[in-house]
């Protein structure tokens, strides 16, 4: 469809947005070391709702092993239900940080958390493209994420953004504490860098797998998705921009999960992909593909292009698939096959089936 181009356009544009923030993160970063300078954070909630969930599945690794703060990944809907803040009383109030990746700054799960937290004395820490949103005027720190409203209806360009903000926010404030040793910052800065130059080839990957691999996922109500670590993150947030505008629902496995839930309902005709960046955990994705290739047609094994692995129905990208950082590569091939899909499938990514929901549901504050 002729408007679906405006969301390609926006995947060409991420690595744009992304070298912006990375040569400002000095600035992008100011207040929020400002405030972690003045508290002694010891737990950080992460809020948001579907794709801000996601991000802190990504960030929580990170964040735990470089600072040794506890993460806390919380669906706000959920938590406002039931769950408090500080559960155990064994933090005091200026320890405990919650930080929103947000987009319009309008969902209101995150905006009401916000609200608790100013009662409590718990700073607050959010991106978006609205400075002037409701969440933004509850937040201690608000970091602007330069990548604006998009015009198709789904996040893609923001969703990288409020990831990267976030990151060289930590990255900097390392810098300052010294918890990162300057050779290792340095290390990452590189790494940020050719991931962003990776990330110009990876719509163009996709296309040409896509090409030769598209009947497996054309007419098809549902794929499993198989991942570990930080990808479980990745998948999640990929899997859901394509059902969101191909329709195709997402069923997802943590890898040992999958091997312990989910072997007995395989068949020939299953459609898995399994996300194995090489590193940590490859080893058992791999084994799980071995044996997957057996019982199913339909076995997608999507690793980098440095993988000398052959296998029916691969699925490489340009990815240096490093720890913390490759989430982005992988997540960018789910946006793009999202698009590619919808192509095909003759189905608007600007206008939403069922547009409506969320005024009629009641999800995000009237603008």
């Amino acid at each position: 469809m002729e408007e679906n181009i405006v969301l390609l356009e926006t995947l060409h544009k991420i690595p744009e947005t992304l070298s912006e923030i990375l040569e400002k993160r000095e600035m992008i970063s100011r207040d929020f070391i400002s405030l972690f300078k003045k508290k002694n954070i010891k737990k950080i909630y992460i809020s948001g709702q579907a794709s801000g969930i996601y991000i802190g599945m990504i960030l929580k690794k990170f964040i735990e092993a470089h600072f040794k703060i506890e993460v806390q990944v919380v669906n706000p809907a959920a938590f406002l239900q039931g769950e408090i803040f500080n559960v155990n009383g064994v933090y005091k109030s200026d320890e405990l940080c919650m930080i929103c990746p947000a987009h319009s700054g309008s969902t209101i799960g995150p905006v009401e958390m916000a609200r608790i937290c100013k009662k409590q004395g718990i700073s607050v820490v959010c991106t978006t493209y609205d400075i002037n949103s409701e969440l933004a005027k509850l937040s201690d720190v608000v970091i602007y994420k330069y990548s604006g409203s998009e015009e198709s209806y789904i996040e893609t360009k923001g969703h990288f953004a409020s990831l990267m903000c976030i990151l060289v926010c930590f990255l900097e404030w390392s810098r300052c504490i010294g918890c990162i040793p300057d050779k290792m910052y340095k290390k990452y800065l590189e790494q940020l860098q050719e991931i962003i130059r990776n990330l110009m080839y990876i719509p163009n990957d996709t296309k040409e797998w896509y090409a030769k691999n598209k009947d497996l996922l054309l007419n098809v109500p549902y794929i499993r998705y198989v991942a570990n670590g930080e990808y479980e993150g990745a998948v999640l947030e990929g899997a859901l921009k394509i059902a969101e505008t191909a329709h195709i629902a997402c069923v997802y496995y943590e890898t040992e999960e999958f091997m312990h839930r989910a072997t007995t309902q395989i068949s020939k005709d299953s459609v898995i992909i399994i996300v194995s960046p090489c590193g940590e955990g490859y080893r058992r994705n791999l084994e799980l593909g071995e044996w997957a290739f057996e019982y199913s047609d339909n076995v997608i094994f999507m690793t980098s292009k440095r993988n000398c692995l052959e296998k029916p129905n691969i699925f490489k990208i340009t990815s240096s698939d490093v720890p913390f950082f490759s989430t982005m590569e992988y997540i960018l091939a789910f946006e793009t096959l999202a698009y590619e899909l919808c192509e095909d499938l003759n189905q608007s990514v600007v206008k939403a089936d069922n547009d409506g929901a969320s005024k009629r549901l009641n999800t995000h504050i009237a603008g």
